[in-house]
């Protein structure tokens, strides 16, 4: 059985589209019959008898261009029910998002029939890819509250924690809660797929380490042990492959982890403010294994640096006359998964802009083995 990959790769660029280029009658004449067309490459690709992965990626190139020709032909206003639909799968294609985002929301005022989730997925994977995070928020929940998840449900909520998880893990905390019970039940049901079970465990399981990210080190500790003896009474424990990916779950959460924090007192000189900046530094899942060449290296999991850097937002003055201002903290930072570093070797993680519009910060990390 061949399987088939949509890739989706997003890319910033302006193009020109020549509408002269498109002889009038090859012209779509509604967003249905564009996106079947636009999806044609595709679908032929899959129809091969000679799939191959280069194949692949040259029908999802020219599916986009097509869809990216096809989608200027249409206007949201135009359409409704079906066709208005179609238009933001058109535009899904077309990795126009914005556009996705002002199709679905008119759609769903109005609805072609009762099957949502498909919309709303798509909605919610189109607002993530705008950072519309809070945005994205109420989404989720109506598709958390559907009686049953599919993996398009899993996988774009999973999105939604991974982009609050770096800023608002409370609230990350929440969504992955509520999504718990239903997630679990899609393992049990999955059981004859083992791939799909594993990794909506692997999800499940996720709420351990953000419990302990928040230090709350004891709720991570009776999650596992309750999850644990629910796994190991249900038929998944009785699957090996199920098993082993839950046992390398758990051994990735009990690896070693640190944090530090510090506060810095150096004026934010852009603004004139002199304020401290608070600085926090996460490593998770950290274990000792050799690379290629047999020589020590670090595999660290979880990576995320942060800061709360003051930004003026006002000024006013007091009873005295004396001058003051307004400061409000905004969160800034980076996170990264799966690093493996070289022991004693600075490596650069990443940069990060700063108060002075002519400077920026690298991330260089250092791994260093100590004697005790």
């Amino acid at each position: 059985m061949k399987t088939f990959y949509l890739i989706m790769i997003l890319f910033f660029c302006s193009t020109t589209v020549i509408f002269g280029q498109i002889p009038t009658q090859n012209i779509p004449q509604n967003p249905t019959e564009a996106y079947e067309r636009a999806m044609k490459p595709v679908k032929d690709w899959f129809k091969s008898k000679e799939s191959t992965l280069e194949g692949n990626i040259k029908a999802n190139k020219e599916m986009e261009r097509l869809a990216k020709e096809y989608a200027n032909l249409f206007k949201v206003r135009d359409w409704k029910a079906k066709e208005l639909f179609s238009l933001a799968q058109l535009y899904e294609l077309a990795m126009q998002f914005a556009d996705v985002e002002k199709a679905l929301i008119v759609y769903l005022r109005a609805p072609a029939d009762d099957k949502l989730i498909k919309p709303r997925t798509m909605l919610l994977l189109a607002l993530i890819n705008q950072k519309k995070i809070s945005n994205s928020i109420p989404i989720a929940e109506q598709l958390l509250n559907e009686s049953k998840y599919n993996q398009d449900i899993i996988s774009y909520v999973q999105l939604l924690i991974d982009e609050l998880r770096v800023k608002d893990i409370k609230r990350a905390i929440v969504i992955a809660e509520k999504r718990l019970p239903k997630l679990i039940k899609y393992a049990e049901d999955k059981i004859a797929d083992p791939g799909q079970a594993a990794s909506a465990l692997s999800y499940a399981l996720d709420l351990s380490s953000m419990y302990q990210e928040t230090g709350n080190t004891a709720k991570s500790q009776a999650f596992v042990s309750s999850f644990l003896s629910q796994f190991n009474s249900s038929p998944l424990a009785s699957n090996k492959r199920i098993k082993q990916s839950v046992d390398a779950t758990l051994l990735r959460g009990n690896r070693g982890s640190t944090s530090s924090n510090s506060i810095s007192n150096e004026p934010n000189q852009s603004q004139d403010v002199y304020a401290p900046i608070f600085s926090n530094l996460w490593l998770g899942g950290m274990e000792n294994m050799p690379n290629a060449n047999g020589q020590n290296s670090i595999s660290i999991q979880n990576f995320r640096f942060g800061q709360k850097v003051p930004i003026k937002t006002a000024d006013f003055k007091d009873g005295s006359g004396k001058s003051n201002s307004v400061v409000n903290y905004e969160q800034v930072g980076l996170s990264m998964e799966r690093l493996k570093l070289n022991i004693n070797v600075p490596t650069i993680i990443g940069s990060l802009a700063t108060s002075k519009p002519d400077e920026m910060m690298f991330l260089i990390l250092t791994i260093k083995p100590v004697e005790e």
